[in-house]
């Protein structure tokens, strides 16, 4: 997981905790929170996407 997943995760969890606690921000803090969560998803999938991957013939154990 990147650093910038992290941070979004945790931007997230702070408006989520804001939304719990004040009606007045609700309906933005919740909002925020979901676009947090998507930019977290998306920046897992582009990690998930970019990360080195072992030679063919090392990816289950066998050792050419």
């Amino acid at each position: 997981m990147t650093v910038g997943v992290e941070v979004d995760l945790l931007h997230a969890a702070s408006m989520l905790a804001l939304a719990a606690t004040s009606r007045r921000y609700r309906r933005a803090a919740l909002t925020d929170a979901g676009i947090s969560m998507a930019f977290a998803a998306a920046g897992g999938i582009a990690a998930h996407r970019n990360a080195p991957h072992p030679p063919v013939g090392q990816r289950h154990g066998l050792n050419p």
